[in-house]
């Protein structure tokens, strides 16, 4: 999720991906805080979220490869209406 806030086009049929702030805000780069079940909550009850390093080194290497280029440019079509549905 997150990816559709950096997408952009250049053309009709150039997308265009916003790496770097994708890399900044999608939600996946964020998980729970999982030390001190005292500490994990904030007031009103909702757990802490932090930056996960693991998590910003595996999406980097994930949009920095060619099959998630060709993702990009198939999200037009028919195939990945499904998926965009799932997404949104």
């Amino acid at each position: 999720r997150g990816y559709d806030e950096c997408l952009s086009k250049a053309s009709d049929s150039q997308p265009v991906f916003n790496r770097d702030k994708f890399l900044r805000m999608a939600p996946a780069l964020f998980e729970e805080r999982r030390d001190n079940l005292s500490n994990s909550v904030v007031s009103g009850g909702q757990p802490q979220k932090m930056r996960s390093q693991r998590s910003k080194n595996f999406l980097s290497v994930l949009t920095n490869c060619q099959h998630f280029y060709q993702f990009l440019d198939m999200l037009d079509q028919d195939e990945c209406m499904f998926f965009k549905e799932v997404m949104n």
